[in-house]
């Protein structure tokens, strides 16, 4: 009993200040990034852009290129998330759609992702420029980019998102 005595006021000062260590750093609001996404692009035009850590969401590592839907894909059952720059399918059924890309870019690492439960993954390797994916409703498709000096510096000549129709 004594010697809680003896330790019980060292245990409330140490209370007392990491509760106020706690309270003074989570109302710090300079740390706290709102993410934007970065502006549309045409395809076939070059595309200059000076990135912020805004443009990078909280649990990326990348900057997602932001495209007009119609520019990309005529397919009414393939949504396009404005927030989160990505293509969404909703067809109902498992399908396949014959994605295609071509960029020129300056600098920049590109990658052409689909993502599926949480999980993003890579479309362009292998110096692929078209990719067959089987996709169920909820699976995403998106263009990311990594900026060479906070700047985006590309061109997108070809990115399309269409049925996938066997060759005969």
């Amino acid at each position: 009993m004594r010697v809680i005595k003896m330790k019980l006021p060292l245990l409330l000062s140490s209370l007392l200040t990491l509760s106020v260590v706690c309270l003074s750093s989570c109302d710090d609001d300079s740390d706290i990034r709102i993410y934007q996404p970065i502006d549309k692009m045409h395809i076939g035009e070059e595309f200059i852009y000076e990135c912020t850590t805004n443009n990078i969401k909280q649990g990326d590592s990348v900057v997602v290129l932001n495209f007009y839907k119609d520019e990309v894909t005529a397919l009414d059952y393939v949504d396009y998330d404005e927030e989160n720059c990505c293509f969404v399918f909703y067809k109902g059924v498992t399908s396949k759609y014959k994605i295609k890309w071509d960029f020129n870019s300056y600098n920049n690492y590109v990658e052409v992702q689909y993502g599926q439960n949480g999980m993003w993954h890579k479309m362009n390797q292998y110096g692929w420029s078209e990719y067959i994916l089987t996709a169920n409703d909820g699976m995403t498709v998106r263009m990311i980019c990594e900026p060479n000096k906070r700047q985006i510096n590309l061109t997108v000549n070809d990115f399309s998102i269409e049925e996938y129709v066997p060759e005969e």
